[in-house]
């Protein structure tokens, strides 16, 4: 796990740092400027699984950086900090983990820490590579995709792990989370960039929605978007 703290204010963003390293040991912090910084990072495939992003008036380029990290990579967790109580919405919109306004204090410092672990736990599968016990967390999964024995897991970072298994098998393993578009592919909710007719398309993939399974896959994303939207998706 990394943690990527976002602050202009350079003081600012190591006082964050201190509090996180005090209260989360052996956990990497990295202070940066913008999350444009840390979002070339992530195009790089080197993620970080929490970011603190300091958004103040007008906020809006930080705000979009946000957008794009959640989009790009599914399952980041966002904390917004600010000066100002003013971004409460956008928080909402972004699904953000936390909303801190500065000065940051250790008790909400351990706030976030609970929600991230609580989330990660409900977020992770097991499954087999190389005869050893592997743990995915969800949130990297794009899709998996069935050949012949084996499966092959898309990560967002563009890697592939192969394992023997199947696809309903894996189904039973992600709480409802994936969505099995046909014979050969499940994907990722969280990954899904549209969903419109006969078609899916997710991490840059077009899937051929399976006509018998159409209508249950369209009202299933329906349910879990509007879950996502009012707070009630378990993450």
């Amino acid at each position: 796990m990394r943690v990527a703290v976002c602050d202009r204010i350079k003081a600012d963003g190591e006082a964050l740092k201190e509090l996180l390293t005090g209260c989360w040991r052996g956990v990497p912090v990295e202070v940066f400027e913008s999350g444009r910084e840390v979002l070339a990072q992530a195009r790089m495939g080197r993620l970080f699984e929490l970011i603190f992003l300091n958004v103040e008036e007008p906020g809006q380029e930080e705000l979009e950086t946000g957008a794009i990290l959640r989009d790009r990579f599914p399952g980041t967790e966002l904390v917004l900090v600010s000066s100002s109580p003013a971004f409460g919405p956008e928080a909402f919109e972004l699904g953000a983990l936390h909303y801190l306004m500065k000065p940051c204090t250790q008790e909400k410092i351990r706030e976030v820490r609970a929600r991230y672990l609580k989330n990660r736990e409900r977020r992770s599968i097991i499954t087999i590579r190389k005869g050893k016990l592997q743990e995915i967390p969800y949130h990297l999964i794009t899709y998996v995709e069935s050949s012949h024995n084996d499966l092959l897991i898309h990560l967002a970072t563009g890697s592939v792990l192969k394992t023997r298994g199947s696809l309903h098998e894996m189904m039973e393993k992600t709480e409802g989370r994936f969505l099995r578009v046909n014979r050969r592919y499940m994907v990722n909710m969280e990954a899904v960039e549209r969903m419109s007719g006969d078609t899916c398309e997710a991490a840059g993939v077009t899937f051929t929605l399976s006509r018998r399974e159409r209508a249950k896959n369209k009202k299933q994303f329906n349910e879990w978007q509007f879950r996502t939207a009012t707070g009630r998706q378990d993450r």
